[in-house]
Order: structure tokens, then sequence, then C-alpha cells
């Protein structure tokens, strides 16, 4: 045996591959992110660049791994969930190597962090030579009754964290030992109960459940017009028109919902489920509010409450018509849109929008007919205005009209009128 061959049989005697065709669990954490987050001055207890950069480092490692169909991150940590067997032929990434993932995924997370801090962060644009960022890595298996109970146990270990932090910088008169002491032995339900009864009023950080429940990612499928995935001048294929439609997988971030009550959450993932995101008008609001700044990554606004306040009563009003739910969408600016389609082409919008927070502007609405080179009706109006004649009222009857298949919208009636 020649020196090469003597070396490479030492390598490969630590060579050593994961089980096929079961989940694999990688899970990532920040190292000595203690330096990292006093060297880039953030914010304490809890600081929204840290969450934008490790957000995006979730989704960068889940676009990076193959088979990955579930993200989750807390604090400086992401867990991610990848298969390997969703067809006889599939091969599982880097052929299960327990090296060589740990080795891939650490690197891809600490460039991707890195290059994120670096673009929300002034103090890392700053001070790039000494803001240390490293991630390490660790990979295993799990049987799949297993893999709900894994995230589960991640997300509590987020609700403590985040009862402890809340309670060293909340409770001034508790030194640091003496928090942790008090700590000893409670679950996350009785630190709660614990921290607001001795902080009662005064409580400042139980204030966004991203923090406590941590932010999770799974791919859906979600409706696109196909003239919209069509590059430029490309020709639409046959048997397809300028109305059809398409479905386009991609990744949905959000708060993650609490998996002791919420274990299909996982489970679905889990079985490959990317099922059309047909939510109820509702529950797409109730994701809409907690969308914060930046929630789309290209410099968008958080969700103004006012906004989400006026799409709820409209939604109310709707739900009395016999009419579908429409979809509901967050806007760029800080507001909410209401939205429907119909077979022709024809879509009405309505928005609500309040973009520093403090003051909701008129409600707007279009009525956009495509054959008729552009809208058929639009208008401004009074959102708080919700009793007959009032705007809100109106646009639930105009939705109705609009799905029933007429060709023009009804008129604004006066007071008079509505009197009478």
């Amino acid at each position: 045996m020649d020196l090469g061959d003597r070396m490479k049989e030492y390598e490969r005697a630590y060579d050593i591959r994961l089980p096929r065709r079961l989940p694999v669990i990688l899970r990532i954490d920040g190292n000595h992110f203690s330096k990292t987050t006093k060297a880039l001055k953030l914010r304490k207890p809890f600081d929204w660049e840290m969450r934008d950069a490790m957000v995006h480092t979730m989704r960068a490692l889940l676009d990076y791994c193959s088979g990955a169909v579930l993200g989750y991150t807390q604090s400086d940590e992401i867990s991610l969930l990848l298969r390997n067997n969703q067809a006889h032929t599939t091969e599982p990434m880097a052929g299960n190597r327990i090296q060589k993932l740990c080795s891939l995924v650490a690197s891809e997370a600490t460039d991707a962090f890195t290059r994120r801090i670096r673009h929300v962060n002034p103090v890392s644009t700053a001070r790039r030579e000494q803001v240390p960022v490293s991630f390490d890595c660790r990979v295993f298996v799990l049987p799949e009754d297993e893999v709900v109970n894994y995230f589960l146990w991640r997300q509590q270990d987020a609700m403590r964290n985040f009862i402890l932090s809340a309670c060293r910088w909340d409770l001034p008169n508790y030194d640091v030992q003496g928090v942790v002491s008090k700590m000893h032995g409670r679950n996350s339900v009785e630190l709660r109960e614990w921290y607001l009864k001795v902080v009662g009023d005064q409580a400042n950080t139980i204030h966004h459940p991203g923090f406590e429940m941590g932010w999770s990612a799974r791919r859906v499928q979600t409706e696109q017009a196909l003239t919209a995935v069509l590059p430029e001048n490309a020709k639409i294929p046959d048997g397809q028109d300028e109305f059809s439609t398409v479905l386009r997988s991609r990744w949905h971030v959000q708060v993650c919902p609490k998996l002791t009550t919420n274990r299909d959450y996982v489970g679905e993932a889990l079985m490959g489920d990317h099922r059309v995101y047909d939510k109820p008008g509702s529950e797409r609001l109730a994701d809409c509010a907690n969308l914060m700044a930046n929630w789309g990554y290209d410099g968008e606004q958080a969700i103004s409450p006012l906004a989400v306040s006026a799409a709820r009563r409209f939604l109310a009003l709707v739900a009395q018509e016999p009419i579908q739910p429409p979809f509901v969408a967050p806007v760029p600016d800080g507001g909410v849109q209401v939205e429907w389609p119909r077979e022709d082409g024809s879509l009405f919008e309505v928005e609500f929008m309040a973009p520093d927070g403090s003051v909701l502007e008129p409600i707007s609405w279009t009525w956009n007919r495509p054959d008729h080179g552009g809208y058929v009706a639009a208008g401004t109006g009074d959102a708080a205005d919700i009793s007959p004649p009032g705007v809100l009222t109106y646009l639930a009857t105009v939705a109705r009209a609009f799905l029933d298949g007429e060709e023009s919208c009804p008129d604004l009636p006066t007071s008079s009128e509505a009197s009478g």
C-alpha cells in the first residue's frame, strides 16, 4: 500500500454516514455569539436586526440544502428538517456524510449571516474585521414519530429563553443569579405567570410572539398568473391564455405556531404536503398582522394595526354576503389588500393603508377589466364609516355585484337614498 492509499484509509475510517431514507435534522448554532452580539452593539433583550439576520440565514440554508422541507429559528440557532425519501431514486444531500454535511452547512450559515448583518447593522459595516461570526452544526436522524417532538423541544427552549431574558432585563431588583435561581424547575407557563406577577403592568418585553415562539418556514404553493412568471416577450404555451394561472412553490416565513396544539404544522411538512395556500381571509389577515418591518426582505414597512382593524371590519361585512372569500395580502407600504379575481381576468381590489402607523388613510378601491383597457371604477372613502351608506357596506355590495358577473359598478347611495 502506497502512502496516499494509506492516508485515505485513515480518512475512510471516520467517513461516517447517516442511515438513508430517514428524516434528517440539522441544528446550526452561533459559536460564541455573546462576543458577536456585543461587538454588534445589539439591543437587549431582543433585537430586530439579529432576528432579520437569523431569518435570512434560515431561508438561505433552506435554499441551499437539498431535501429541506422545514426551518425553525430562535435566538442564535436554526433547525432544519430534510427528507430524502420523496421517491425511490432520491439521493440524500452529500450522501448523508456527517462531516460533509456539518462543514458545508456551517460555512454556508456563516456566510449568509455575515452578509445580512453587514447589510442591516451599521456597526458591522464600520467594524467588519472586529465582528467575529461563526456557526457550528450537528446532524442526526430521527424516527418519523419523533420529528414533531424535536421541534416542540426547541420551541419550549425558545419560550424558556424568552422569559429568562425578559426577567433579566425587566426585573432590576433581581440580580442575574437571583433570576436564574427563580427559573430553576419551572416550565414556560409557570415562568410567564411568575414574571407577570412580579412585573405586573410594567412588563415591556413580552410584546411580539416571534421572540417567544420562534420563526419558522415551510414550502407552500401559491397560484400566480401565467404572464407574471413567463420571461419578457415569451410566447404563451398552446392551450393557455393571458388569464391562465400556474402553481409556484415558495418558502413562507411566519411566527411559528404553538406546536403543543398545532402538531400538524410540522407533520404536513414532513409528509411533503405543500398545499395551495388557501386560508380563510381572517386567517390570512392574522398572518398579515404578525408581519414586522422588512417582512419580504426588500424594505417593506410593518403592517399597521389600524389597517388590519379596518380590513377586519370589512371582512366581517363581506362574510354576510353569499360570495366567495377574498384573497388577503400585505402591502409593502404597511397596509392590507383584499381582492377578488374573476374568470374573465377582472379584478376587484380594496386597500387599507396607514403608512406612518398613526392615521388611517381613506380606503381606496379599483374594479379593473383588462378587456375595457383599464378601470371600470375606482374611488376612495372613509374606512371608519361602516353604517349604510358607509363605504365599507357599499364595497361589500360591490364585491357581490362583481362576483355575480355585473359589467358595471353600482353607484354609491346618498344619505337620502339610504334613509328612504
